[in-house]
C-alpha cells in the first residue's frame, strides 16, 4: 500500500473525520491553521542533490517544472518569483526558494506563464535584451530612460552585463533618482559574488537621501533575469503587471522573475518550493479550514 492512492472508501471516511474535527472545534470556539512541509524527489533521483545536498545542477529544474504544473492545474493566474531562502551556519548565501504566488480575490497576478523559465536549460535570450527591456519598461513606468545605468563585475569593469533602474513607489506615483553623481555614468561595478546583480549593487556608495530600491535586468545562461525590489503588494502586483506588458510588447520569453516578495499578507497566499537536503521541501500557505487544507 506504500505507493498507491487510499481507495475511494477510505479517502471518504477521512474527509469524513476532517469535517468533524472541524466541526467540534468550531463548536468549541477554538481557531486553528494549518500549514504543511510535504517534501518532493524525482521519480529517479541521481546525486548528491538528492541524498545530502541542499543544492545541486537539477534541483532548481525541477522546481521550475513542478512550479508550472502547480500553476497550471491548481493555481491559474499565479506567478513564479525565485528569491532567497534560509541561510544556515557555515554555508555562505541564502538557500533558494521558489514562490508560487497567487492572489486571494481570484483575479491573476500573471497572465502567460509560458515566458518565465520552466526547466534549468539555456534560454534564448542574447546579451542585449536586458537593455532592451529595461528602457522600454522605464518609458511604461512613465521614467527617464536616462536614469537606467550599465552593470559590470569587478574583473571585468567595461563589459556590460546588465542595466539598474532604481525604483520605488511613493504612494502615488512611481519615481526613480539619478545614480551617476556617485556611481558614475560608465558601468556600475557589483559587488563580487555570484548572485544577482540586485543583490550586489553598491548602495552602500549613494548619498543618504538616494532612492535604494532598485529593478535589474540582466542575461544570465540566456535567460531574462528581472530583479524586482522591496514593495508593498499593491506596488508589487502593478509591477509585475507592467513586466509583463513589456515582455509582450517585446515578445520576449525564458524570463526568470528574481528579487523580494511583499511582506506575508493573507491577500497573496503562497507556496514555496525550497532547496533543503536530498529534497524541494514544499511549504503550504496556512489555511483556515480542513477544506481549504484539502484542496
Amino acid at each position: 500500500m506504500a505507493n498507491a492512492p487510499y481507495t475511494a472508501g477510505r479517502w471518504k471516511k477521512i474527509l469524513a473525520c476532517g469535517r468533524s474535527v472541524e466541526a467540534s472545534l468550531e463548536r468549541s470556539g477554538v481557531l486553528l491553521t494549518m500549514g504543511g512541509e510535504p517534501t518532493f524527489v524525482p521519480s529517479s533521483p541521481d546525486g548528491a542533490e538528492w541524498l545530502t545536498d541542499a543544492l545541486g545542477p537539477t534541483k532548481l529544474g525541477y522546481a521550475r517544472r513542478l512550479g508550472h504544473e502547480l500553476v497550471r492545474t491548481a493555481f491559474p493566474g499565479a506567478v513564479l518569483l525565485e528569491t532567497s531562502g534560509k541561510l544556515y551556519p557555515s554555508e555562505p548565501l541564502p538557500r533558494w526558494a521558489l514562490l508560487i504566488q497567487w492572489l486571494a480575490d481570484g483575479s491573476p497576478i500573471w497572465r502567460d506563464l509560458r515566458r518565465l523559465r520552466a526547466d534549468g536549460q539555456s534560454g534564448a535570450n542574447a546579451p542585449g535584451t536586458c537593455g532592451t527591456f529595461i528602457v522600454s519598461l522605464a518609458r511604461a513606468l512613465a521614467l527617464d530612460p536616462a536614469r537606467v545605468l550599465p552593470l559590470a563585475e569587478a574583473h571585468e569593469p567595461n563589459e556590460t552585463l546588465g542595466f539598474v533602474l532604481p525604483l520605488d513607489h511613493d504612494g502615488a506615483k512611481w519615481i526613480t533618482d539619478d545614480w551617476a553623481p556617485y556611481l558614475g555614468t560608465g558601468p556600475v561595478v557589483l559587488v563580487d559574488g555570484d548572485s544577482v546583480a540586485g543583490l550586489r549593487l553598491p548602495l552602500g556608495e549613494l548619498g543618504d537621501d538616494s532612492v535604494r530600491r532598485a529593478l535589474t535586468a540582466e542575461v544570465r545562461d540566456g535567460a531574462l533575469t528581472i530583479f524586482v525590489p522591496p514593495l508593498l503588494l499593491a506596488d508589487y502586483v502593478a509591477l509585475l503587471s507592467a513586466i509583463e506588458s513589456t515582455l509582450e510588447r517585446l515578445d520576449l520569453g525564458d524570463v526568470v522573475l528574481a528579487g523580494y516578495a511583499p511582506p506575508p499578507d493573507p491577500a497573496l497566499p503562497t507556496v514555496g518550493l525550497a532547496s533543503d537536503p536530498g529534497v524541494l521541501e514544499v511549504n503550504l500557505s496556512p489555511c483556515a479550514t480542513w477544506a481549504e487544507y484539502d484542496a
